[in-house]
This record gives structure tokens, sequence and C-alpha cells, in this order.
């Protein structure tokens, strides 16, 4: 069974309703950061060239980029299923190892290389702030 079937299955054997799939017709940098969230102009500038989707929990919503490849989607979906069972880490950041893990089964499935390295991710789903 390959990651995207089992989190399909995963997805249908919890009986909350699909999160809304919206598609954002161009950047989002708007909706890449929490309420609050300190953000500074090279944040901002990481989000509008790389970020393609995200998940806002508050609405149950994937928003998407046109051009969004599957990987991004599966990786959005991960988000939407730790929302929904009620996952709980260390902090917010730390969710993202396990979209990332996911996404990089999905990718290996298809014969393609991980999308981050793993230092990449440790950084982005480290509690730490660099200092």
């Amino acid at each position: 069974m390959s990651p995207a079937e089992a989190l399909a299955i995963a997805a249908s054997l919890y009986l909350a309703p699909p999160p809304v799939l919206e598609v954002q017709p161009e950047e989002m940098p708007a909706y890449a950061f929490r309420p609050g969230a300190e953000v500074t102009q090279a944040m901002r500038d990481y989000v509008v060239e790389h970020v393609k989707a995200v998940y806002d929990r508050d609405e149950r919503r994937i928003i998407v980029t046109p051009g969004l490849p599957g990987d991004g989607l599966v990786h959005e979906m991960v988000h939407y299923l730790q929302d929904v069972t009620g996952a709980q880490a260390e902090c917010f950041r730390a969710l993202e190892r396990d979209a990332y893990q996911v996404q990089d089964q999905y990718r290996a499935s298809l014969g393609l290389p991980p999308w981050l390295d793993a230092m990449t991710v440790a950084h982005l789903s480290s509690c730490h702030d660099p200092e």
C-alpha cells in the first residue's frame, strides 16, 4: 500500500468531513503565518517564493496556489488529519515532521527524491528559535 493510499484510508476511517480545498490565484503570505506571529521580511519573501499551500486550522481548509505538486497536497492533508485527530506536539512547528515524512514517502513511491534534506526539516520543525 502506498503512503497516499494509507492517507486516504486514514481520512476515510475518521468520520470528519473532508477539508475544503480553496485555490488562491496568487501567492499567499497572509495565510502562511499564525495570527500574532512575528514575521520578518525574509520570512515573507521565502513564503512568496516557496509556499504553495497551507492548511487553515480555523476554517479546516487547504489553500493552494495553481501548479501545486501532488506531494504538497499530501503534506497539507497530514496537517488536516493532525487537526481532526487532535494530534499533540511539543510546539506547533513540530507538527511539520510528520507532514514532511509522509510527503517524502509519497515522493519516494513516485521515484522522486525527498522534498527537503533532513537538516532543513529538522530546522523547520524545531521548537527552538535559532540563536
